[in-house]
């Protein structure tokens, strides 16, 4: 069934059905009525259809910040940027800003400067990584009430409706371990092992 059916089967137009599905505005009831029935028959929009037809592109914020081992975040850059371009037949065009973590404030730093993209940006994505615990819960509050989804790379908030996280990646972890130990090596001659739970604690 194409939209087409669908708009037929309920009576209304297919720009309407098309607004259901990209996010354009339409009233609750019909926009529901609509989802329910496509839901039903098993209806699934072509997003790379909808994405050449969009005008505007889809604009994500990748704050990061950055880590004592080199191969973190650039390693985490080399994704985003490889899925940016995998992915560039949806108009998508990723913003990274990378911070520096030596500050003796980096965290609200990096908190201010997360309130300032949501602030002045508009924005179909959100991507953190190593969010202050202080501020993770308002951040998630903050792109709820926005409407914008948020991915952290390293925290896990309490509210798991807000916030869609990835977790580590234990062979990358491994290496983290290995260059944590030689900084420690080089600096001190002292070493303290830190066990990563799978919620990002640590013992």
């Amino acid at each position: 069934m194409t939209q087409k059916e669908i708009a037929k089967q309920l009576n209304i137009s297919r720009s309407t059905v098309a607004r259901a599905f990209n996010g354009g505005r339409i009233n609750q009831e019909t926009k529901t009525k609509i989802l329910e029935l496509a839901k039903k028959i098993g209806y699934e929009p072509n997003n790379i259809a909808q994405a050449l037809v969009r005008k505007n592109q889809l604009s994500i914020c990748a704050v990061l910040v950055d880590s004592i081992s080199p191969i973190y975040v650039d390693d985490i850059i080399k994704g985003i940027k490889l899925s940016e371009k995998k992915y560039s037949h949806y108009k998508l065009e990723i913003n990274i800003l990378k911070m520096e973590i030596a500050s003796q404030n980096a965290s609200k730093i990096q908190y201010d400067k997360i309130l300032d993209v949501l602030e002045n940006n508009f924005l179909n994505g959100l991507i953190v990584s190593f969010i202050d615990d202080t501020y993770v819960e308002e951040i998630c509050e903050l792109c709820k009430a926005k409407k914008v989804p948020l991915i952290t790379l390293d925290n896990i908030a309490s509210k798991k409706d807000t916030l869609c996280h990835i977790g580590p990646d234990y062979y990358q972890m491994g290496s983290l371990t290995a260059d944590f130990i030689i900084t420690g090596l080089r600096e001190s001659g002292r070493i303290l092992i830190l066990n990563f739970e799978d919620n990002c604690g640590i013992n």
